[in-house]
């Protein structure tokens, strides 16, 4: 029994900027945005961030949505893999969250932002 994940527009991420109270954006591009697992496992998301803000950006947290109780979003891997900034022009590509599914989750497609 396996269950699809997929995200189309997957992490609001905020990321503060040198100057003080000014939020820059920066690009998100998943890997693949649609990935599959198993009850009472885990997949991780992969993807690019992308600084083209015309200045450093820090990268102080990641979020997103599941609105499944069987699924529960892991921002671990942004913690532990991300660099603490990003010049203007740079980017990172590695592992940027997981998502944990329970023993009960049944088959299926998800989706979340």
């Amino acid at each position: 029994m396996s269950l699809r994940l997929g995200f189309k527009m997957l992490i609001g991420m905020m990321a503060w900027s040198a100057m003080p109270l000014a939020a820059d954006t920066i690009a998100v591009t998943l890997d693949t945005s649609s990935l599959t697992g198993f009850p009472n496992g885990a997949v991780t998301f992969s993807g690019t961030l992308l600084n083209n803000s015309g200045a450093e950006v820090f990268l102080n947290g990641a979020g997103g949505d599941l609105t499944y109780s069987e699924l529960t979003l892991d921002t671990t891997p942004f913690f532990n893999f991300t660099p603490f900034s990003l010049l203007d022009g740079e980017s990172y590509n590695g592992p940027l969250f997981a998502v944990a599914i329970s023993a009960v989750a049944l088959p299926g497609d998800y989706s979340g932002t």
